[in-house]
């Protein structure tokens, strides 16, 4: 099915949660207006997703944050023009969980 292409872009924004505070807020704070300023002179709604306020402690405890930004990346997919997406490095490795459940096999070793 035909339609229109989009005119808003949604970019999901990843990184560890920990380290990265001050450039995450930077970014929000300072460089995205600007970013928006000169997009909307272009005709496009610019949004950056952050999940730094949108992975509860209850989803890390339950090892769902994969699950969480997943379905993140997904709503910025549709409701953007295409797949943006921003990964901002640091020093930190990142998020290692647990696995959900172990094998009965792997006890026994």
């Amino acid at each position: 099915v035909w339609a229109p292409p989009q005119r808003n872009v949604v970019v999901f924004s990843s990184s560890t949660f920990t380290d990265t505070q001050a450039e995450r807020t930077a970014l929000l704070q300072q460089v995205l207006p600007q970013i928006q300023m000169e997009a909307v002179r272009a005709g496009i709604m610019l949004s950056v997703a952050d999940l730094r306020f949108g992975v509860k402690d209850q989803s890390t405890q339950r090892h769902m944050t994969w699950d969480v930004c997943r379905l993140e990346i997904e709503r910025c997919f549709e409701q953007s023009s295409s797949l943006f997406f921003l990964s901002l490095q640091s020093l930190k490795y990142g998020y290692t969980p647990a696995p959900r459940t172990v094998p009965v096999a792997d006890f026994d070793e």
